[in-house]
């Protein structure tokens, strides 16, 4: 068996805790990502952060080996999250099958 993270406390353990709107649920990644950078040593000014979010997907991918998570099936199963959550309004699932072949370094420095 894989190790698991330690158990944190969370929301779903009260009952009662209100449903985070999308800001608030925005704030969280945001609060995440900024752990995250300051712990890689990265930039966190507001330009800085494309870089920074591309990182930590590449980390999470890593994570995700480590403890045979599938970030495939986990990628679905947020898209299905913020679809309902945006109404199905949101933008940032529009065109996934982008990330699903990546040009290599080696491809983009013989261009």
């Amino acid at each position: 068996m894989r190790p698991r993270c330690p158990s944190v406390p969370n929301r779903a353990d009260d009952e009662h805790a209100p449903t985070p709107t999308n800001s608030q649920r925005a704030e969280a990644a945001y609060r995440a990502l900024h752990t995250f950078a300051q712990r890689e040593g990265m930039s966190t000014h507001t330009n800085d952060m494309e870089t920074v979010v591309g990182d930590f997907l590449a980390s999470l991918a890593h994570y995700c080996d480590e403890m045979g998570i599938s970030l495939q099936e986990r990628l679905s199963n947020a898209r299905m999250h913020y679809d309902a959550e945006t109404r199905a309004r949101g933008e940032q699932f529009n065109d996934l099958s982008l990330a699903a072949a990546p040009i290599s370094y080696h491809q983009r420095r013989e261009r």
